[in-house]
């Protein structure tokens, strides 16, 4: 092979590897989101037709003090409450909870029956493979994500157990 061929072929190959790179680092940005010591990681909820929607996340407190999560905001709801799981009578409930403590080097996993955010007053039907904004609000910041609308049958995020 003429040896033009093969330098522009390393560079051809270089670029889309460079590109392969960028895009595994943009869809990573949509899975991690960090403001101070706080990291969020995997934000998601299930696909709905209801004005309600519950949305789970991995937190983490990287930092030496305790941070307390006490609620959040988006467009597309009215309200957005931290809610615990309970069962009474044998019905599922989801009663709003004060602030939550994260303690220095722990982590909290918003997560189906159990703690999570309820988003009340939908403007707009969640369907599977949609992303939107959501703020966390923390006693001491807030923090922005981009949360992942999984199957309405879903039990966890899609990339559940992927590094980052």
């Amino acid at each position: 092979m003429p040896r033009k061929f093969l330098i522009s072929l390393a560079l051809v190959s270089g670029l889309v590897g460079l590109s392969a790179q960028a895009a595994e680092d943009d869809h990573e940005d949509d899975h991690l989101s960090t403001v101070g010591d706080v990291r969020l990681l995997h934000g998601w909820t299930r696909a709905t037709t209801a004005d309600n929607a519950l949305v789970f996340v991995e937190i983490e407190n990287t930092g030496s003090t305790p941070v307390t999560l006490s609620g959040g905001a988006t467009q597309l709801a009215e309200s957005a409450a931290l809610v615990g799981f309970t069962l009474t009578d044998g019905k599922p409930s989801y009663p709003e909870l004060p602030g939550l403590p994260v303690a220095p080097g722990t982590q909290m996993v918003l997560a189906p029956q159990g703690v999570a955010l309820r988003l009340d007053g939908l403007s707009r039907d969640l369907t599977e493979g949609d992303r939107f904004d959501l703020t966390l609000d923390f006693a001491e910041t807030e923090a922005e994500l981009t949360v992942e609308v999984e199957a309405a049958d879903a039990t966890q995020h899609g990339h559940a157990g992927h590094a980052h």
